[in-house]
């Protein structure tokens, strides 16, 4: 039996193939993750980037949402974490939801959040 991808599983595969020669170059992992309200790209870098001393280090990761009916991006984000320098884990993430995307770009979004450790900054 096989499984018939929906739009967003299908664009999320069509933006990964279509950049996966960018993204090996720039050390990013990619995969589509299935979500309850659309398809997720999440890219994590292969590379930490540190101060000078070596001291505090971080991983990033971008991430970008699909709407599960019209296959077009609605959400974009990244994430950075610290994995030295910190005495206990930190995260900073940003998340862009209820965006458009037009000629295959995000040309605006509605809402922009902030967050700490999973907590959304006021």
């Amino acid at each position: 039996m096989t499984r018939r991808l929906r739009g967003d599983e299908e664009h999320c595969e069509e933006v990964a193939q279509a950049n996966v020669d960018f993204m090996q170059a720039v050390g990013l992992q990619c995969q589509c993750l299935p979500r309850q309200d659309g398809t997720l790209l999440a890219c994590i870098d292969s590379c930490a980037y540190c101060n000078d001393d070596l001291t505090v280090c971080g991983v990033q990761s971008a991430q970008a949402i699909f709407d599960s009916d019209t296959g077009l991006r609605v959400g974009v984000g990244g994430v950075f974490e610290y994995v030295t320098g910190f005495d206990h884990p930190t995260v900073l993430a940003i998340e862009n939801t209820n965006c458009i995307e037009k000629d295959d770009a995000i040309v605006s979004c509605e809402t922009c959040d902030v967050y700490v450790n999973g907590e959304k900054c006021k």
